[in-house]
């Protein structure tokens, strides 16, 4: 599954590169950073099912993160792309994921 969300989300830069709206060498560091994002994205996840039981705390963490980190802080350029976005999503993903793992160690040693 997280193979196909970040090919989901890799069909942006490819569009952009297709339109002739980015080069090649701004599609692959696009790519490199959908795939680390997805890596991390991927693992938030699955330590916050892993202290819930649930998926909706996944759900709930996407949604966030597409409202707040996403949408709500566009930075658009004189060519109006916003070019700094999946710079703004690492950090916001980043910051994310460095709570949730505080919180899953702190739960296990807890319950240790």
């Amino acid at each position: 599954m997280a193979f196909l969300f970040g090919v989901w989300h890799w069909v942006m830069p490819f569009r952009d590169y297709i339109e002739g709206k980015s080069s090649l060498s701004t599609l692959l560091i696009m790519g490199i950073g959908y795939i680390v994002l997805v890596g991390i994205m991927s693992i938030k996840w699955s330590l916050l099912y892993k202290l819930t039981g649930s998926l909706w705390m996944g759900l709930g963490d996407h949604l966030f993160n597409n409202v707040i980190v996403t949408n709500l802080v566009h930075v658009i350029s004189n060519n109006e792309a916003d070019s700094m976005q999946i710079v703004r999503i690492l950090i916001g993903q980043l910051i994310s994921f460095i709570i949730v793992l505080l919180f899953y160690i702190m739960n296990n040693k807890r319950t240790s």
